[in-house]
């Protein structure tokens, strides 16, 4: 830079200076998934460019991350709420010069859905059981008896039979989903004992 002044007497002088200018860093980062259902874990890829320092912020109260590796990955939950939650993660990437540029995505993490109904003592045959449900978050509920038999009922009934001369075991699945897509599954077996058979002779 050039600065060439004169007086009105006609004298003049000159003064330059260099000025640089360094060059911004460009931060950038891609994300496996952005919507997901709790616990949901991305795996995220540093596409960033003229970076010596990199500073993570997950939006989610987690510790912040100082680190410039290509790849790495986050756990992101959802316990608190019954609708989903956004976070904005955030990427500040930095020169040694001082330059700074940020880099930012939405994260949208689904509630928590669990699967659960409360387990079932042996008994004998014919076994009527009033299953009781107990999932959470759950929109749909699929119940397998392991029999053949089946139900959409939040509460079912069903009857388990056993004709032959030993116990016998039925796994019982549940499996639940929610408004936002998400899926659960629990399986839990029931023990069902043969019926005895009375009998007796007379002379």
């Amino acid at each position: 830079v050039n600065l060439i002044t004169t007086s009105i007497y006609g004298c003049a002088d000159t003064l330059q200076r260099q000025i640089q200018v360094y060059p911004k860093p460009q931060a950038g980062f891609i994300v496996d998934n952005t919507v997901a259902c709790h616990p949901f874990t991305i795996n995220i890829s540093d596409t960033s460019n003229i970076v010596d320092s990199c500073r993570w912020d997950f939006g989610d109260g987690s510790a912040i991350l100082d680190t410039c590796q290509n790849s790495f990955s986050h756990l992101y939950e959802n316990t608190i709420s019954s609708v989903p939650v956004n976070r904005m993660l955030r990427l500040f990437a930095r020169t040694d010069n001082g330059c700074l540029d940020t880099a930012i995505r939405q994260i949208t993490v689904n509630p928590e859905l669990t699967a659960s109904f409360d387990s079932i003592v042996p008994a004998c045959h014919p076994y009527t059981v009033n299953f009781n449900n107990r999932s959470i978050g759950a929109d749909t509920n699929k119940w397998s008896f392991g029999d053949g038999g089946s139900s959409f009922n939040i509460d079912p009934l069903h009857i388990f039979n056993n004709p032959d001369t030993v116990n016998a075991f039925y796994d019982v699945n549940l499996i639940t989903t929610s408004i936002y897509g998400c899926a659960d599954t629990l399986q839990r077996q029931i023990q069902v004992y043969p019926k005895p058979q009375a009998g007796f002779i007379v002379d």
